[in-house]
């Protein structure tokens, strides 16, 4: 399996495009996944970026997907939320994602983080079209989610 990927209880985290030869493999080794998490943009080293034809794949086997925005590595100052906040919508727009979809900014457990971060990211997405969403890892956490009930709109 591809070390870029992670499983959990009925979804799937992938750094990497999303194909009929991953997820076939997928699929042998772990069953039909109802959720799939891809990121926005690509971030060199990291991730690459969901695209449309990854987006109608996933969609044609019933896969909906979680989007995350992980282009931050230092998440403090309010303005800096802020500028994250609107990229993350220049991105989600490229891609034609729907009004009131979740974006979720990813912050992993080793990077820096203040309230003023999050209520910039929360400003600004909550006056978009989009719903504000965070995923913040916490030391030895495998997974993190705040307003998870938000994931199963279709992009």
């Amino acid at each position: 399996m591809n070390p870029a990927i992670t499983f959990y209880g009925g979804g799937g985290d992938s750094a990497n495009y999303t194909g009929e030869s991953l997820y076939s493999c997928v699929i042998d080794h772990f069953d039909q996944q109802k959720i799939w998490e891809r990121y926005l943009g690509t971030k060199e080293g990291v991730s690459a970026g969901i695209n449309v034809a990854e987006a109608d794949y996933l969609h044609g086997n019933d896969i909906q997907i979680l989007v995350i925005y992980n282009h931050v590595n230092d998440a403090r100052g309010f303005d800096n939320g802020v500028d994250h906040a609107e990229q993350g919508i220049i991105l989600a727009e490229a891609l034609n994602i729907p009004d009131n979809v979740a974006l979720f900014v990813d912050i992993e457990s080793d990077y820096p983080v203040d309230s003023a971060f999050l209520e910039g990211w929360y400003e600004i997405l909550s006056t978009s079209s989009y719903t504000p969403a965070f995923s913040i890892k916490k030391a030895n956490s495998p997974k993190r989610t705040m307003r998870w009930e938000k994931i199963y709109k279709r992009i």
